[in-house]
């Protein structure tokens, strides 16, 4: 949003309250607010508040997205039930560790991958989450590049292949998840090992004895 939207409105605001704006603007005007970096941060508490309609969740999502709104503000975001929101406090930059501790335990998959996808996800929740049986979220643990060694092992025991192809490029995949993932039958997967730095020299060895594809890709 450009900071003149919000200038102009607050303009046609003049003498009048935050708090008035706040209660009797109508969704447009509000959004604006929500979305301002430039609100202050108490508005954007008294706009989280707004009800629980389609559009006063769609504030919330403006206000979790905002970049001013306070770690307070997240915290009680996070609470909850809508997904767009609960992705929204997961992406901002200001939500701290604190607040991501308890997002585990959302059943929403699509929450959960957010969550498993996030740098700033503290180890913790993500070694709770590689107890997931769901796919999509170990393959988000996969894709994350702060996940460490020890996740990525129990996320190498999926068939997938989406996971595998994660682990394949995985700056930390370990040597023995790396020489599992070379014995793949989708050469995706084996080309993606031949390339991870990882990789023992032996195991690329053998990959360029068993498949000439392996020799052509080391070749290039």
């Amino acid at each position: 949003m450009k900071r003149k939207d919000w200038l102009l409105l607050i303009d046609k605001q003049k003498g009048r309250s935050w708090n008035y704006c706040v209660n009797n603007f109508v969704f447009d005007q509000k959004s604006i607010l929500a979305r301002s970096p430039d609100t202050p941060q108490n508005i954007l508490n008294e706009l989280s508040k707004d009800g629980n309609s389609y559009r006063s969740n769609y504030i919330k999502i403006f206000v979790a997205r905002n970049s001013n709104t306070s770690i307070k503000t997240l915290a009680s975001l996070a609470k909850c039930s809508d997904r767009s929101v609960l992705i929204a406090v997961i992406k901002n930059k200001n939500t701290p560790a604190a607040v991501l501790e308890n997002f585990h335990l959302k059943k929403d998959v699509e929450v959960l991958c957010t969550l498993a996808k996030n740098h700033k996800t503290p180890i913790t929740v993500l070694e709770k989450l590689s107890r997931s049986k769901n796919k999509e979220v170990r393959r988000a643990l996969a894709e994350n590049r702060k996940t460490p060694a020890t996740i990525l092992e129990k996320c190498s025991r999926s068939s997938d292949y989406n996971v595998q192809l994660a682990l394949a490029k995985h700056k930390k995949s370990t040597p023995k998840i790396l020489t599992a993932l070379s014995k793949s039958k989708h050469d995706a997967i084996k080309k993606l090992v031949v390339k991870n730095k990882k990789t023992p020299k032996e195991v690329l060895f053998a990959m360029t004895v068993i498949d000439s594809s392996v020799a052509n890709a080391l070749a290039a």
